[in-house]
């Protein structure tokens, strides 16, 4: 029996995308300001997208939890999804976009549950547990720690790292680094934080959050119909399962243990037959579905979409303190310093003005002209060619003509004279007829 058959034949069955329900375990939340649910008189508008507010992209790059190997953290994929954007929405899509290090989650963050085992990583896990982390610790972001899909250490060097190419490994000059694995150490880094964190409920309630404060991440029943049957079941592009919306309106036979994946909500909307949608960020790459997003039924719980539901408020003060301070990383150790001193500085901007000064001074050589030949096309080239052959046979025949003309003029006029008549004007219209018509050659 294929892989296929196999998921199809247990379509209600949960698969592992990497979410763990690890509920009893949760924290309180970590609530310092009003909710955005507490706002239950303003209207809602009927379609909302992070991805284009007043023409303007608050959504960050997407990614794929499945390379370069099969891994479930997906709990990973749709929580960082959701700081990330919260982070642009923050900073009002200032530069620079970042993106959390999903490797360093993976290598960090511990199950609620079990606090003192190993963090599951591709095992599978709860968002609640990376806000819970997160307000405690920093994570870097992608450029520290890249994603590896596999589980690993969570420690310096499992956070942040850099590395030398071989050759400068074995250079004696080359600076004394304490190595935690071949040519790689570990370097500080400037991290990211949460101040608040919470759960969310229910589809009036998660539209204010999402509103008010950026995207959140959800749980979804994402079975074997969604993953490998996912076109055939879009209306007006909405997704919909039909299994979960039996005729007279009684149980649909899904329960909640079917829930499986955590996706990223950024917005909603209406079809254009009055579907109402969530617009959905997955974590399976951009060749699936709309680019990597998808629309699904709202309003009804569909595949317990509207059932958990997580927020948290991002903490960027360290990135913005960095830039205000000026600061720059050092290659070798990684801290952030403040460039050379005022008075060296000054020297190099006297030294780079008087290079400028100087080399504005050197007279710089006229262009040479360029051929004409060098420019035009082959086919426009050979039609100049002909043009200029054609010209010149012109040119031939009327000088042949004019030549022939004026003889026959010459030979006129002097059997004129001869007989004696003196009428000049006749003689001369005539030759002016004689010029006139070979004229259309000569002015070739």
């Amino acid at each position: 029996m294929s892989l296929s058959t196999l998921l199809l034949c247990s379509a209600t069955s949960a698969i592992h995308h990497g979410h763990v329900v690890d509920h009893a375990a949760r924290t309180q939340p970590l609530i310092l300001t009003a909710l955005p649910s507490a706002d239950a008189d303003e209207a809602l508008p009927s379609t909302f997208d992070w991805r284009t507010v007043d023409g303007k992209n608050f959504v960050t790059a997407d990614v794929n939890q499945h390379i370069p190997i099969y891994c479930g953290s997906c709990w990973i994929h749709g929580t960082l999804a959701a700081l990330n954007d919260r982070i642009k929405i923050a900073r009002n899509a200032a530069f620079p976009d970042v993106m959390l290090s999903r490797q360093a989650a993976m290598n960090c963050v511990p199950l609620l549950s079990a606090p003192d085992m190993p963090p599951p990583g591709c095992n599978g896990g709860d968002p609640w547990s990376i806000h819970h982390y997160m307000s405690k610790h920093p994570l870097p972001d992608e450029s520290c720690q890249p994603y590896e899909a596999k589980n690993g250490m969570c420690n310096a060097e499992g956070q942040c790292r850099n590395c030398f190419h071989p050759m400068m490994v074995a250079d004696p000059t080359t600076p004394k680094v304490e190595y935690s694995s071949p040519g790689c150490w570990a370097v500080p880094f400037v991290g990211y934080k949460v101040s608040e964190y919470g759960g969310v409920a229910g589809e009036e309630s998660m539209q204010r959050e999402i509103l008010s404060r950026g995207p959140i991440v959800c749980s979804v029943a994402a079975d074997a119909t969604f993953l490998l049957d996912y076109e055939k079941h879009l209306v007006d592009g909405v997704y919909v399962d039909e299994t979960y919306l039996p005729a007279g309106g009684g149980p649909s036979g899904h329960d909640k243990s079917e829930i499986d994946h955590d996706v990223e909500i950024t917005g909603w909307g209406v079809s254009e037959s009055g579907l109402p949608y969530w617009t959905i960020r997955n974590s399976w790459g951009t060749y699936w579905g709309e680019r990597g997003w998808f629309k699904l039924l709202r309003g009804s719980n569909h595949l317990f979409i509207e059932e958990d539901c997580q927020w948290a408020v991002p903490d960027t003060s360290a990135l913005e303190e960095n830039i205000q301070a000026r600061a720059v990383g050092d290659y070798v150790t990684g801290m952030q310093v403040k460039p050379t001193d005022e008075s060296a500085a000054d020297l190099l901007r006297r030294r780079a003005a008087a290079a400028r000064a100087a080399r504005a001074s050197v007279a710089t050589p006229a262009p040479k002209e360029p051929l004409l030949a060098a420019r035009v096309p082959a086919a426009a080239a050979a039609a100049s060619t002909s043009s200029r052959t054609a010209g010149i046979f012109t040119y031939v025949v009327g000088l042949t003509l004019v030549t022939a003309a004026a003889a026959a003029f010459g030979a006129e006029w002097a059997r004129r004279r001869q007989r004696g008549e003196e009428e000049a004007g006749k003689e001369g219209s005539g030759g002016d007829a004689v010029l006139e018509s070979v004229a259309p050659y000569t002015r070739a």
